[in-house]
């Protein structure tokens, strides 16, 4: 997948603490591949698990991964000043369609919306 350039230099990864502590949950295995995409994409390096989001979360994108034990995604920004801000990591429980629940969603729009106001507020 071809990547926005200006998005491809970020220099630091900053986490909401939720998506930090989530991430932390997941099975190690799991939480490697996570990291190890995250920081290729960091470096502007080729990716395989990360896609863009859509409609009004195109600024969004998204890492999923799976185990054993189920299907994991991981949604981050990389629009605030060159850094890469992970917003939300779960577990998927539904086994119907591949679509991000509802709930998830609504998180995502709200952390992106609370990450972007603190950063508009520290640059004044």
């Amino acid at each position: 997948m071809k990547l926005d350039q200006e998005n491809r230099s970020a220099r630091i990864v900053h986490y909401v603490k939720a998506a930090q502590k989530a991430l932390n949950d997941f099975p190690e295995e799991v939480r490697i591949d996570f990291l190890t995409e995250l920081e290729l994409f960091r470096q502007g390096e080729p990716t395989r698990d990360i896609f863009r989001m859509q409609g009004s979360l195109h600024d969004v994108y998204e890492i999923k991964e799976s185990d054993r034990t189920g299907t994991y995604r991981v949604m981050f920004t990389a629009i605030i000043d060159g850094e890469l801000w992970v917003l939300h990591a779960f577990q998927k429980k539904s086994t119907l369609g591949i679509a991000t629940p509802k709930h998830d969603l609504e998180l995502i729009h709200q952390r992106l919306k609370k990450v972007k106001n603190a950063n508009a507020a520290r640059r004044r």
